[in-house]
């Protein structure tokens, strides 16, 4: 008399028929997708009589034309042991999945959401996974070319600030000149045979130079903070920190060196020095006082 197996043991010998039948079923799905890219590849379809791939798998095949190529998308996707592991997900879910990069993809596979979903709920969460990198993707190349962008016009305005620096201190130079050929001339004698000039006449000449030359040297400075304070205007919607921070420096740059040109000035030079320094420092407390 054979012996009942209880429920139990119905249950157990049908899941164990069940596991096996997946396993085969996975091994045939792969080993499908790799002979229709072989017969594809090596075109060994023409050998069996057929013009083309599509043709051969029309009318040759149980698979069709579109499930083909589906099938040897996921040999060239992904590779054959990771396709022999997670055939039992089906072939649909594994198309689905292959739009996804690789860590995205283990992720719904470890997880265990590949298998819970349905297809549909499955390519869902990957149409929210992808428009989520997309939008990833686009915010890091906004913030890219806009910091490209940045730094372009802050290499530019150091540039234009630069210039109107030298410029600003070939002026000085020029002005020291004038300062040293007025000097020089009043050290030359007389030649002509006329009055020899009074101590006024003297001061007179000399004041006269030094305010001609005092003229032109405000000139250009006036001149040259204009194209700054323009620069300034044109830069400061989007770069006001930084362009303060270049401002500073140039200042500093500036007042730096005027002191050691007061420094290293003879005794008789200093003082008229002393004075224009004294005099340019008012103007900027004027300007300040204005702002």
């Amino acid at each position: 008399m054979t012996k009942q197996l209880t429920l139990y043991q119905q249950a157990q010998a049908v899941h164990q028929d069940l596991m096996i039948q997946e396993q085969v079923v996975a091994q045939s799905l792969t080993q499908i997708a790799i002979d229709l890219k072989e017969i594809r590849d090596r075109r060994l379809y023409a050998e069996l009589g057929y013009s083309d791939f599509a043709e051969y798998c029309e009318n040759a095949t149980k698979t069709g034309k579109r499930q083909a190529y589906n099938l040897i998308s996921l040999v060239e996707q992904y590779k054959i042991d990771d396709l022999s592991r997670l055939a039992y997900l089906g072939s649909t879910k594994l198309i689905a999945l292959k739009s996804l990069g690789k860590e995205e993809r283990e992720e719904l596979i470890e997880s265990g959401k590949a298998e819970e979903l349905s297809v549909r709920e499955l390519k869902e969460k990957i149409k929210e996974l992808t428009d989520k990198n997309e939008q990833l993707r686009f915010e890091f190349t906004s913030v890219t070319d806009s910091d490209k962008d940045k730094d372009s016009r802050i290499n530019s305005l150091q540039a234009r600030l630069d210039n109107t620096g030298n410029a600003m201190r070939r002026t000085a130079e020029e002005n020291e000149k004038l300062k040293l050929q007025i000097a020089e001339l009043e050290k030359r004698p007389v030649e002509v045979a006329v009055a020899e000039p009074s101590v006024e006449d003297i001061a007179k000449i000399r004041a006269e130079a030094e305010a001609a030359a005092r003229a032109e040297y405000d000139k250009k400075l006036a001149d040259e903070k204009k194209k700054v304070q323009s620069i300034a205007h044109e830069e400061a919607s989007g770069n006001g920190k930084e362009i303060f921070k270049i401002h500073l420096k140039n200042i500093q740059r500036e007042f730096n060196e005027a002191l050691e040109l007061v420094s290293n000035a003879s005794e008789n030079e200093r003082s008229s020095y002393i004075k224009a320094f004294r005099a340019a420092l008012n103007a900027c407390g004027d300007l300040i006082a204005k702002l």
